[in-house]
């Protein structure tokens, strides 16, 4: 696998300053909805030491590429140097931003992702050479954020976010022809066992390498209440789930959602006001994040090409184990590449935790 290794200035990689061969093996995960890591290992040479640094730019393809944040060297006792580089895949960089100031909006998932990217990068706090605006149809986000890192907002608002078809709902940040940065937003294609064109893995199929299943209740929350701004008997206070359990059936937590403010500054500066009753619609929305269901937990790892992985990721696929008796369907939520001396290993991994409503038995 070729590893091209760039200078940036700015926002665009600009001088190509090699590319590395010297390397052991190369881990790379891609995530749909967060955001992926990579390592790179090898034996140290002058080449590496010229070519890999801090801040600088590694391009595989447009999708598998990212910054470097680190770099360690170790010498054994045989005097042999190794070195790691570490890094996030390119979306990382949307961690480099907060939100600036408050930012509250009603309006569909796809213009309050996109409306919120924008306005805190711009100017000489640009990330990107442009932004794609894919026409997806996502639902209504009522959501106020103030000062928090960006790229854990946006993972904040898409963890659990689908289209109005049904779809996963995730971002990236990809390099254009090695050339330019570009964030889009992307919706997961239905590859199910019923859809058009399936995409089904099985032991029984020889797709699946490893399953993982396990059902629990340990972070089960099925009642919130949440305490929004205010001070003793003037804080507003709120609850959500259903509230008729009883019994050992009942398992409360708490949300400090003090953060979540009535009032904010417009784009003019001005100081507006929420409703009450409207601050308590969006405090009761904030608080149901906090609601945890009981799982059951399906993870499995696929052997397949890079390319078909890269397609993948973000689709919802179905999984099927005869020997647990099981039939499930999950998103495709990451992509984790490992290129070694002895070959490349491609791995995916389906879901991330699925609710009682979403497993067949």
């Amino acid at each position: 696998m070729n590893i091209y290794v760039y200078k940036v200035e700015g926002i665009t990689p600009t001088e190509c300053v090699g590319v590395l061969d010297s390397y052991a093996s190369l881990n790379f995960t891609k995530s749909f909805k967060g955001c992926g890591t990579w390592t790179i290992k090898g034996n140290f040479t002058q080449e590496v030491e010229r070519m890999l640094k801090v801040g600088y730019f590694i391009y595989v393809n447009p999708q598998i590429c990212g910054m470097c944040y680190s770099i360690e060297y170790d010498t054994d006792e045989e005097g042999t140097t190794t070195y790691t580089a570490y890094g996030n895949e390119l979306k990382g960089i949307l961690a480099y931003r907060i939100v600036w100031d408050t930012y509250s909006r009603k309006v569909n998932l796809r213009d309050y992702v996109n409306d919120l990217v924008e306005k805190n990068t711009q100017g000489n706090r640009a990330l990107f050479s442009r932004m794609d605006k894919p026409q997806i149809s996502t639902p209504t986000v009522d959501k106020q954020v103030s000062y928090s890192n960006l790229l854990d907002t946006i993972g904040d608002v898409v963890e659990t976010a689908t289209s109005t078809d049904g779809n996963p709902i995730g971002f990236d940040v990809y390099c254009e022809n090695a050339e330019r940065f570009v964030f889009t937003l992307l919706e997961g294609a239905d590859r199910t066992i019923t859809s058009p064109e399936p995409l089904l893995f099985s032991r029984d199929l020889n797709n699946v390498s490893t399953l993982n299943y396990s059902e629990s209740e340990k972070e089960l929350v099925n009642i919130v209440k949440a305490g929004g701004q205010g001070e003793g008997a003037e804080r507003v206070l709120t609850v959500v789930g259903d509230e008729s359990l009883t019994g050992l059936a009942r398992r409360e937590g708490f949300a400090d959602c003090r953060n979540l403010q009535s009032t904010y500054k417009d784009e003019n500066g001005d100081t507006q006001t929420i409703s009450a009753e409207d601050y308590l619609a969006m405090l009761q929305e904030e608080a149901k994040a906090s609601l945890t269901p009981a799982t059951l937990s399906v993870d499995a790892e696929a052997v397949v090409t890079v390319q078909q992985a890269l397609d993948a990721l973000g689709a919802k696929v179905t999984l099927r184990d005869r020997a647990f008796n099981v039939q499930t369907t999950d998103y495709v939520s990451e992509v984790n590449v490992i290129d070694e001396g002895d070959g490349m290993l491609v791995t995916l991994t389906i879901g991330e935790g699925l609710t009682a409503q979403r497993l067949i038995l």
